[in-house]
């Protein structure tokens, strides 16, 4: 039979192994570990379709400008990228726009920050890049 001093002494012991033995609870801790890298990651992947999305918008704007162009419907290259720009503006209002027409080749250039384009910013990185769409077309006769 035990004493009650030893039932005191071994009650400490029993909780503790009892603690180290209960696992209830450490979803939350793996959770706190991997919630940070998840978030991160998901901002990650917004800010790149962000940044596709309207790379891809803004060259259906530009094959429309080169064709008319083309055809002759904007007189030149200052009137195509004043076209461009006033149709790019508001997805990157510090957008940029040139085109020109060499030896019947119409080449046009957009420049856009990345930081216009992206929805979180978390990656600073991707807040310094510039997003190009370059494209050219024959001049019609």
């Amino acid at each position: 039979m035990e004493s009650p001093m030893s039932k005191r002494a071994s009650a400490p012991r029993s909780r503790l192994r009892s603690f180290l033995r209960e696992d209830g609870g450490s979803f939350t801790i793996e959770a706190l570990f991997w919630l940070p890298i998840f978030v991160v990651v998901l901002s990650i992947v917004a800010d790149t379709a962000m940044i596709y999305a309207k790379q891809s918008q803004v060259l259906r704007v530009v094959q429309d400008a080169n064709r008319q162009f083309a055809v002759g419907k904007l007189a030149d290259g200052t009137a195509t990228a004043n076209y461009i720009l006033g149709v790019v503006t508001p997805m990157s209002p510090h957008a940029t726009a040139t085109s020109q027409l060499v030896n019947g080749v119409i080449t046009t250039t957009v420049t856009m920050p990345a930081s216009d384009l992206i929805a979180t910013g978390i990656i600073t990185m991707m807040k310094t890049m510039d997003v190009r769409v370059v494209l050219q077309q024959m001049k019609e006769v």
